[in-house]
């Protein structure tokens, strides 16, 4: 038979009132990513998500701004993208 019991958890404004918890601290079931989907499925995919958006504010950085802010805003995203390859490659192996 399952042990029950009931555990008290203080509010966190006001100690005296009490509510009660089914859990006792209990940690929660780790995740586990379905067997159908592979990990590697889901990186590639939000790798490509990532440099998509990437190149939309590039292209929006280059049809609303000029000058010397556009171009920092494209070494900004090209940083951020090298580091996002990176990462990926690195994640792989």
């Amino acid at each position: 038979m399952a042990q029950t019991s009931v555990c008290w958890v203080e509010t966190h404004l006001d100690p005296s009132r009490r509510e009660e918890s089914g859990r006792c601290g209990l940690k929660p079931a780790p995740l586990e990513r379905s067997p159908a989907v592979p990990e590697w499925d889901f990186m590639q995919k939000r790798f490509y998500r990532a440099m998509a958006a990437y190149g939309v504010l590039a292209l929006m950085a280059e049809f609303t701004l000029d000058g010397k802010f556009r171009i920092g805003v494209w070494i900004l995203l090209a940083g951020l993208a090298a580091k996002t390859c990176i990462a990926y490659k690195t994640s792989n192996l």
